[in-house]
Formats: C-alpha cells, sequence, structure tokens
C-alpha cells in the first residue's frame, strides 16, 4: 500500500483543488524568498525591485486571462497614497464591466474575486500569526496594502 491519493477516481475538479494548492503554496513561497532579496545581505538598484514585480504581476495577469478573469488594479491603499501622493493621486482603479446576463451566483466580478483573494489573504495571515510567524504574517498583509 502507497501513501498516494487515488487518481484514478478523482474527479477533474478534485484533481484542480489538489494540484493548485499546492502549487499556489509553493508559488506563494517562492515569492517570499524574492523578498529576502531586498534585506541587508544584498544590494540592488531602485528600478531591479520593480522588474520582479512587475514580472510576477505578468505571471498574474497571464494566469488571469487563462481562467477568463478580467484584469483589474486594485485601488491604490492608503499606505501606498502617504508614500507617494502625487502617484497615487494619478492611479485610478479599473472598474470591471458590468454583467450582461441576470446576476450570477458569487462570485461572478472582478471585485467578487478580489474579495476572494483579499479573504484568504488574511485568512493565510492570521495562521501565520497563530503559528508564531509575525514576520510572514506582517509580509502577507504588506502586500495586500501596497497591491
Amino acid at each position: 500500500m502507497t501513501d498516494q491519493p487515488d487518481t484514478k477516481a478523482e474527479t477533474k475538479h478534485e484533481k484542480f483543488l489538489r494540484l493548485s494548492d499546492a502549487r499556489l503554496e509553493r508559488a506563494v513561497n517562492h515569492i517570499l524568498l524574492l523578498e529576502n532579496l531586498a534585506g541587508p545581505g544584498y544590494e540592488h538598484v531602485d528600478d531591479e525591485g520593480q522588474k520582479l514585480i512587475d514580472t510576477m504581476q505578468d505571471a498574474v495577469d497571464k494566469v488571469a486571462t487563462a481562467f477568463g478573469i478580467e484584469a483589474y488594479v486594485l485601488p491604490v491603499s492608503a499606505a501606498a497614497a502617504v508614500a507617494a501622493p502625487a502617484e497615487a493621486a494619478a492611479v485610478a482603479p479599473v472598474t470591471p464591466a458590468a454583467p450582461a446576463a441576470p446576476a450570477e451566483p458569487f462570485p461572478n466580478t472582478a471585485e467578487d474575486m478580489i474579495l476572494l483573494r483579499v479573504g484568504s489573504e488574511i485568512d493565510k495571515a492570521i495562521g501565520e500569526i497563530e503559528a508564531g510567524r509575525s514576520l510572514e504574517a506582517r509580509a502577507i498583509l504588506m502586500r495586500l496594502m501596497t497591491a
């Protein structure tokens, strides 16, 4: 007997859930490793950090497109507005188009997807706090504030 899941009896949705959970966790962990590059043990010039962020955003946009999710820009957070008020004032959130069909079950809009993403990230941050990993929780919450 093995500890491997019985993938023959697994539905396509079950397979999606199993693989997406594992892949998302690995992706987030690798992204968090990039944060270490901003520490005192490394040196970078200003635009190199932005290039990392732009590359990650491009990858997220490709995944959103693959799932048929409209690309969106999150509203500028209060923290970003304080840090760069002139730039923050120039950025306006993209409002998703109103659904053409009658109301569908949640989630059906880009705004719903934002709520789902933010809620799951807050849940992760709470889990990190409960596990005594405050730095990881802080990183998660800072990403939400500056997204």
